[in-house]
């Protein structure tokens, strides 16, 4: 057999690594995970253990921690292969040129994983595998083609849980997560879901579900062996099909009842759905608005989600005592101040249960980073090894109001859930940015993020201590500004 090890610097349960697991044990090999924040941490173990191959799942931001560890155990384990999958290297394989990779996967690695080991065990060659961008000894690049998607997800394991056994506090949290389909048919320009769709165009169904039964059947094979609080379903748009998420609530209320959330968009939502998912006892959502202004979200990001959508989505949500979560974005190409603040209003509006906001991130190959570079307003050099940090606080835009974006994200969630302090706020944004504006965002974060996730302050508290340096990466700017620490959002 073949053994892989995962390596993360975030102690959470992703289900990324944990649905690989579960292919890889299918072919009968052996899988694990570490979770460090130095090469200190994993080496020993490591060299100890010798898996044949060391693997990270990335987003864009986090590529540079992968870089470096995979630089260090390559250094002191030179047989040991190393690949890199996740969104990072999907949208930007020119990673596998740095040091320190040996092997990167694009798109889904469900197929392309176990061929990899498979081909590992046996000692045959790996080159021509799809979605598998390979680099030989002599430094030459072998770029596959992407193989089709992943038509039937039934026909798939299930995520293997016990990968974070090392973890138990990792492992067998009291809340949940799974996934219950897979692909996104919207074409939202902050996102790069419309990019991945053109890769995979003519390479099968871009928008999977499992069948109803599959996925409460796991729910209650995970949930009979971890005590579980509650549930939270990952999918992008979990109401998507009207007439599968009316059988899913109905199968999932009977033969589970677990509280749950999901993650909803208020242009699809309806009474009759809103009520299905309340009386299978969905106790929180989370959908979108974006913005307040809605031709910068329907014009500028094709969001195509009216406001009159949004309260009407609201009205029901609190009728039927379901709370919500509302993602919003400041700092938008083309946003002026005023916009910024009907963020602010609209969310009072709906009463936002829980408001969570960001600043733009431009992530290169996104069709909103390139409106940003057309309007001269991101400097044509950025690119992806520009971002130091998966979310962040302050704006590589070159726009005349980014301190008081920055100012107004730290004080957003405070405007929403005590709106008599918003005209006051209006007034505070225009103050330098500074630490004690950072500090009553971190506490009053923290409070809406345990109120959301249905999670204890002790484990939140624990969960932030160990992931402290997540909460505060930067994005390096290339005009004449200082490089900026940054609040992670999310």
């Amino acid at each position: 057999m073949a053994k892989f090890v995962f390596l993360q610097d975030i102690g959470y349960p992703f289900l990324g690594p944990m649905s690989l697991a579960g292919v890889l044990r299918r072919h009968g090999h052996e899988v694990d995970a570490l979770i460090g924040s130095k090469a200190e941490d994993f080496l020993p173990i490591l060299t100890r253990e010798t898996p044949q191959v060391v693997a990270f799942s990335t987003m864009t931001g986090g590529h540079h921690w992968a870089l470096e560890i995979a630089r260090a155990v390559k250094k002191q384990l030179p047989q040991v292969k190393t690949i890199m999958g996740g969104p990072h290297p999907t949208f930007t394989p020119d990673v596998i040129l740095k040091d320190g990779l040996d092997i990167i996967c694009r798109g889904e690695g469900d197929e392309a994983i176990a061929r990899l080991a498979n081909a590992i065990q046996a000692n045959e060659s790996y080159d021509q595998i799809p979605n598998l961008w390979v680099k030989k000894d002599n430094g030459e690049i072998i770029r596959n083609e992407l193989g089709p998607l992943v038509a039937d997800l039934d026909s798939l394991p299930n995520p293997w849980r016990d990968l974070y056994h090392r973890y138990p506090a990792v492992a067998y949290g009291h809340t949940q997560v799974f996934m219950a389909g897979r692909g996104c048919p919207f074409d939202c320009t902050f996102c790069f879901d419309h990019q991945l769709k053109e890769m995979y165009r003519g390479k099968g169904k871009f928008v999977r579900y499992r069948t109803p039964r599959s996925i409460v059947d796991e729910v209650k094979e995970v949930t009979a062996k971890i005590p579980t609080r509650s549930v939270y379903f990952n999918d992008d748009t979990l109401i998507l099909n009207r007439k599968w998420v009316l059988e899913f609530a109905k199968l999932y209320g009977q033969e589970v009842g677990l509280p749950f959330t999901c993650l909803i968009r208020a242009d699809l939502a309806d009474e009759e759905t809103i009520r299905s998912l309340a009386a299978a006892n969905c106790r929180s959502v989370f959908f979108g608005i974006e913005t307040g202004n809605e031709t910068l979200r329907n014009g500028v990001l094709r969001k195509k989600v009216t406001n009159e959508q949004i309260a009407q989505t609201a009205k029901w949500l609190k009728q039927n005592r379901i709370r919500f979560r509302a993602y919003n974005i400041l700092g938008l190409p083309g946003e002026t101040l005023q916009d910024a603040f009907e963020t602010v209003a609209i969310n009072i509006r709906i009463r936002t249960d829980y408001p969570w906001a960001s600043i733009f991130m431009p992530y290169p190959g996104t069709e909103l980073a390139e409106v940003g570079k057309q309007m001269g307003i991101l400097d044509p050099a950025f690119s992806s090894d520009d971002v130091l940090g998966t979310f962040h606080a302050s704006s590589p835009l070159r726009i005349p109001h980014a301190r008081e974006v920055e100012n107004l994200h730290k004080l957003f969630q405070t405007a929403v859930l005590m709106p008599w302090t918003f005209p006051l706020i209006k007034r505070l944004v225009h103050l330098p940015p500074n630490p004690l504006f950072r500090l009553w965002f971190t506490i009053v974060y923290g409070y809406v993020y345990v109120r959301s996730e249905n999670r204890g302050w002790w484990e939140t508290l624990v969960f932030g201590l160990k992931n402290l340096k997540h909460l505060a990466p930067k994005v390096r700017v290339h005009h004449d500004e200082p490089e900026q620490a940054v609040v992670q959002g999310k």
